[in-house]
């Protein structure tokens, strides 16, 4: 398995298999950019009971146009964010950044 796998699921869902990526010896099907985040704290927590929604690329002051990718593993069908250079992460005080 690895990157003809990868091309082939591309076709599969796009009707391409162009939209593969490879990240070191890993070949992924890029299913698409992340645009926003929403989720749920778990029960307990002081943000519980509400959703939360997170646009990717807001800093609060500004916004990035690079968007975080949604991928698939041909091998196992795991699907993963890959941050790049997106800049998306977590501050305990903030939450969701980038």
């Amino acid at each position: 398995m690895g990157r003809k796998d990868a091309e082939r699921w591309s076709r599969i869902f796009h009707g391409s298999d162009r939209f593969v990526i490879k990240v070191g010896s890993k070949s992924y099907v890029v299913i698409g950019f992340l645009e926003r985040v929403v989720y749920v704290a778990p029960p307990g927590s002081v943000k519980a009971g509400k959703y939360w929604v997170h646009q990717l690329g807001d800093y609060g002051d500004r916004q990035s146009p690079v968007r975080p990718l949604l991928v698939a593993d041909p091998d196992t069908g795991e699907v993963r964010i890959l941050k790049g250079r997106s800049g998306l992460h977590f501050e305990p005080t903030k939450g969701l950044v980038g």
